[in-house]
C-alpha cells in the first residue's frame, strides 16, 4: 500500500508556492491538492484518509498564511504527519514556527520543511521592483520534488504501517468508549468495592478455618505432660519435688 498525500496550500501574490505544488503533482499525479482560497469560511476538508499532509504557503513577515493555519487548526488531528512547503522573500531563519505550533496543539507531527526564495513585491519591496526575481527557479522547483521523493523513500512505508496501527486503535476506542467523568468514577468505585470484598472474604475464611498445626502441637504437648505425670493410667500421681530436703 502506497502512502496517500494531499497538499493544502495558499499562493496569493505571484504564484510562487503554486509553482512548487504544480511540480510535485506533475511528478506524482496521485497527489491530491486543496487550494484554501477555494474553500468557504466555514468549509473544512477531511484530511483523515491521508498519510502525508503537505502544508504550503508563502511567508508573510515570518508567518504562514492565516487561512492556511486556520484550516490546519480545524482539520489536523492526533497522529497526522505534516510537511511544510514555503516560499519567502526574506531570510528563512524563523519561518515555519507558527505551523509547528499548530501541529503541536493538535498532536500532529511536523516532520520536516522545504523552503526556497520567491519573487516578493510585498510592502517596501515594491519600491525597489521586488526581490528574488526569477525565483523559484528550476533548481528550486527540482529541489522540492527531490525533497519529497527522498522523504517518501525514507518514511513512506513506515507511515503506512503506523497509520494501520492508529486505525486499529481508533476502531477499538470507538467500539469501547471510555465514557465521561461520572462513568470513570463509577467504574473505579466498583473496582475498589470488589477488591475490598475479596480481601474481606479471605479474612473471614482465615478466621473460621481451624489451625490444624496448632491443634497438633497442643495434642503433642498434652501427651508429653501426661507421660511425665505418670502415664495415662495414673492421672493423679504426685509430681516429684525438686526442693532441697533441708528446706
Amino acid at each position: 500500500m502506497d502512502p496517500r498525500t494531499v497538499i493544502l496550500y495558499r499562493s496569493k501574490h505571484h504564484g510562487n508556492t503554486k509553482k512548487l505544488v504544480d511540480a510535485l503533482v506533475t511528478a506524482h499525479p496521485e497527489i491530491d491538492t486543496i487550494d484554501v482560497a477555494t474553500l468557504g469560511k466555514e468549509e473544512y476538508p477531511d484530511l483523515s484518509p491521508y498519510h502525508i499532509i503537505i502544508v504550503g504557503s508563502g511567508i508573510y513577515y515570518t508567518k504562514f498564511d492565516k487561512d492556511v493555519l486556520r484550516v490546519c487548526d480545524h482539520c489536523l488531528r492526533d497522529g497526522d504527519n505534516v510537511i511544510g512547503l514555503m516560499t519567502y522573500g526574506g531570510a528563512a531563519k524563523f519561518n515555519g514556527g507558527d505551523l509547528d505550533g499548530v501541529c503541536r496543539m493538535k498532536m500532529a507531527t511536523l516532520m520536516c520543511t522545504y523552503g526556497c526564495p520567491g519573487f516578493d513585491t510585498f510592502g517596501p519591496y515594491k519600491l525597489v521592483g521586488g526581490m528574488n526575481k526569477g525565483r523559484p527557479n528550476q533548481e528550486d522547483i527540482d529541489g522540492a520534488v527531490a525533497f519529497y521523493d527522498k522523504f517518501l523513500a525514507d518514511y513512506g512505508e513506515i507511515l503506512v504501517e503506523e497509520r494501520l496501527k492508529r486505525d486499529k486503535r481508533d476502531a477499538f476506542n470507538a467500539a469501547h468508549p471510555a465514557g465521561g467523568l461520572f462513568t470513570n468514577l463509577k467504574r473505579s468505585a466498583k473496582k475498589i468495592a470488589n477488591r475490598v470484598k475479596g480481601e474481606g472474604g479471605k479474612e473471614t475464611s482465615a478466621k473460621t478455618e481451624p489451625d490444624t498445626s496448632a491443634v497438633a502441637a497442643c495434642e503433642s504437648v498434652a501427651a508429653g505432660e501426661s507421660v511425665a505425670a505418670g502415664g495415662a493410667d495414673e492421672p493423679n500421681a504426685p509430681i516429684k519435688s525438686n526442693a532441697s530436703e533441708n528446706q
